[in-house]
């Protein structure tokens, strides 16, 4: 019969292989994925005028507008069969978009499981978000409501 010190003696190499083993597999793991990120990393990205962070996610770029480099191209409507081409490009489906009356009830807080300062907080961010001369934002300027369009200047 062996004693325990001698099973536990009899067992230190496969553990310190094992560990071993699996430090080398580690490493090579992360060797791999240092040499693949470094490869995306060379990918070109479009040129769009603007730099990181504020060209936004890489992934996108290739979609985003360049940028502006006068005053007639802000605000100029993109047109609904342009923005359907951009919108399938993206991936993006009509089918699974809001209803107007879906939206009303969305930036109410009034849904489903809604909330209204969620809501709001939504809201306000489209508003901002599709701030254009024919979507002006309305605020109280010395207590008289004045629209806001946000602009680029350079």
């Amino acid at each position: 019969m062996t004693s325990t010190a001698e099973t536990a003696a009899d067992r230190t190499p496969v553990n310190r292989w094992l560990a071993f083993a699996t430090a080398i597999a580690l490493a090579a793991l992360s060797v791999a994925s240092l040499a693949a990120s470094q490869g995306a990393a060379r990918v070109p990205r479009p040129n769009t005028g603007f730099a990181q962070p504020y060209a936004g996610t890489p992934t996108y770029q290739q979609y985003a507008p360049t940028e502006a480099t006068s005053a007639r191209q802000v605000n100029r409507p993109y047109g609904q069969k342009a923005a359907d081409r951009l919108a399938r490009k993206l991936g993006l489906n009509k089918r699974h978009a809001f209803t107007a009356k879906q939206y009303r009830l969305f930036v109410s807080g009034k849904g489903v499981g809604g909330d209204p300062g969620d809501a709001k907080l939504v809201d306000e961010s489209v508003r901002i978000f599709i701030n254009t001369t024919g979507h002006p934002l309305y605020v109280k300027v010395n207590g008289k409501v004045t629209p806001i369009v946000l602009v680029a200047t350079g």
